[in-house]
């Protein structure tokens, strides 16, 4: 079976990794960013000329893409996944996208004869690598049986959510959560490095209180000034939010805190930092935003 992927950034590069290493010898991948395709062809991945031309060799396709206008491009652009037949197909959306673009991409697929469902990654790139993310799917029950060999192959779980759509809405909810987080962890650094506290004095107290968690452990060594690799950056950070935004929106959410996230995302990336990682962003708020003594 020739399995298709597409969009070889951080995360898809890290899945066509993890596949291989996991017996998938037929991977046909498309980016359409050529650099990242010469790179795949030197770790032995098969290269289309495009995305359609992926959708007709491979009868399951996956992609990986940055934002909600460039799924939409992807799947009815020119030289786009429908532009030729799809008959029987299964496509996974794996993009962190808005729910509402996931079930409007089903409405087409399926009018092509074909099956979506949505399947967003929830890790880092490291956990993708080991096989150890979480991916909450939505669908139909059979669709995501039919995509099992995958999904297991890239995660330790995979839970049915419900239609497709519901997989999206919740990667949406973690994302707020964790961006959250970080905006309030920077406020209160900031704050304890004002009353004469120490950065890792903080960190070490934090990692042991009832608000401790995974995120605050990867990243300790880049809240204390040390370099490691970009799993989130804080573009991508501040595309989930306005997504985040647009979506409590039209269901008549309240949003005031996920629009003020965005706003201090977005002064992040206006300040340069968007393609720092997103540990980066109490560093940031510190330096930048912090009223200096006179």
């Amino acid at each position: 079976m020739i399995f298709g992927l597409i969009g070889l950034g951080r995360m898809g590069l890290a899945v066509a990794q993890r596949l291989q290493s996991q017996g998938f010898d037929e991977i046909l991948v498309w980016d359409k960013n050529p650099g990242r395709l010469s790179a795949a062809q030197q770790m032995g991945l098969m290269v289309a000329e495009h995305a359609e031309d992926v959708s007709q060799r491979a009868s399951m396709i996956m992609s990986l893409i940055n934002d909600d206008a460039g799924a939409k491009n992807l799947y009815l652009g020119p030289q786009g996944l429908l532009q030729s037949s799809v008959e029987g197909k299964l496509f996974i959306e794996s993009s962190t996208l808005q729910p509402q673009t996931v079930r409007e991409l089903s409405v087409r697929v399926q009018d092509m004869g074909a099956q979506l469902i949505g399947a967003p990654i929830m890790g880092t790139i490291p956990t993708v690598k080991a096989g150890m993310v979480f991916i909450p799917a939505g669908g139909r029950l059979q669709d995501i049986e039919r995509a099992q060999p995958v999904l297991s192959a890239l995660s330790v779980s995979v839970k049915h959510m419900g239609a497709v759509g519901a997989g999206h809405a919740i990667k949406l909810v973690s994302n707020l959560t964790l961006a959250a987080y970080i905006q309030s962890l920077s406020e209160g650094l900031a704050l304890g490095l004002g009353e004469g506290l120490e950065m890792g004095q903080m960190l070490e107290v934090l990692a042991m209180s009832p608000t401790a968690n995974a995120w605050l452990k990867n990243k300790k060594n880049v809240l204390l000034g040390h370099t490691d690799d970009t799993t989130l950056d804080i573009n991508n950070l501040r595309k989930d939010m306005t997504n985040v935004v647009a979506c409590g929106s039209a269901l008549g959410v309240p949003m005031g805190l996920s629009s003020a996230l965005a706003t201090s995302l977005s002064g992040a990336v206006a300040a340069g930092a968007g393609l720092e990682d997103i540990a980066h962003l109490p560093q940031f708020f510190i330096e930048q935003m912090v009223q200096k003594p006179a």
